[in-house]
């Protein structure tokens, strides 16, 4: 049975998500991010929790019920390319160039499809083409 080291609890710990990578960072004793100074062996478990606000702050940690330009929109991943798509429309339609904001705005519908025809529900099942043999 494993335990937690106690000098590994009390420390202030933070992250950064690039990709598909994740990066740990602590907090040393002159208040600065840096890489921590031993190597985690047996795994790393981490505890998030997703925030049900729209807006959140800078931190992208607290809820903000007035945003500003400093505020970060909480919205998913796969819908970050509709969104484009949709700001792309208005600007063109404002600045009444009808035919690339007719053209946006169908991207911004055809990838919105895309994204909702991709929720299925219910759990994923893959079958292989042919069952593999046991020799």
């Amino acid at each position: 049975m494993t335990t937690l080291d106690s000098n590994l609890t009390g420390r202030e710990w933070g992250y950064k998500i690039d990709g598909r990578r994740l990066y740990l960072f602590e907090l040393n004793s002159d208040d600065e991010w840096v890489p921590p100074t031993y190597s985690v062996t047996n795994g790393l478990k981490l505890r998030y929790r997703a925030s049900d606000s729209v807006f959140v702050d800078s931190s992208g940690f607290d809820d903000n019920t007035s945003p500003d330009e400093d505020s970060i929109v909480n919205v998913k991943d796969a819908y970050k390319d509709v969104i484009v798509f949709y700001v792309l429309h208005r600007i063109n339609e404002h600045m009444e160039d009808f035919k690339k904001s007719d053209y946006y705005l169908r991207r911004a519908r055809e990838v919105l499809a895309k994204v909702e025809n991709a929720k299925v529900p219910g759990p994923w099942v893959s079958i292989p083409p042919r069952p593999y043999r046991i020799v």
